[in-house]
């Protein structure tokens, strides 16, 4: 592998990630299910019914690029997507289906998590997920809009 350094953080970024995406891609490929809609799935499983705005600031995600993981999932009755109880908003949720779907993909899931974290340490991957929810947080703040926190 070439161990050409990036300078730029989006790069460095999205090039680690497409990295590792592959690893849990190879993984869930046997359940059908990218790592972006396991990671909907899990979000769900989780918190139960999200507003998709909120599903959106979770995953750091806009609507649209949203919308787009959530379609396949809908069509395969996985989630669902409905109004809000004061239909200003729409929902999603995961269906009976979906349930068991992420159930049956967890281990596979588990499988691709072990891998990556034994490979890279448990006590370094600690520090970079920390690293990661801030990289997040500076992102999604004051750094998008041209100002800077000091």
């Amino acid at each position: 592998m070439d161990s050409f350094e990036l300078v730029c953080a989006c790069a460095n970024l999205r090039r680690a990630s497409r990295a590792v995406s592959r690893v849990y891609e190879e993984h869930l490929a046997a359940v059908d299910l990218s790592s972006t809609q396991m990671t909907v799935l899990m979000v769900l499983g989780r918190m139960g019914p999200r507003p998709l705005s909120a599903l959106a600031g979770i995953l750091a995600m806009d609507r649209t690029s949203l919308y787009r993981a959530l379609r396949p999932l809908e069509k395969r009755d996985l989630v669902r997507i409905r109004p809000t109880a004061d239909d200003r908003a729409k929902e999603v949720l995961l269906t009976v289906t979906g349930e068991r779907h992420l159930a049956k993909a967890m281990p596979h899931w588990e499988a691709a998590q072990e891998k990556f974290v034994e490979a890279f340490g448990r006590t370094e991957w600690k520090h970079v997920q920390r690293a990661l929810a801030r990289v997040v947080t500076v992102s999604t703040s004051g750094a998008r809009h041209g100002s800077r926190s000091k």
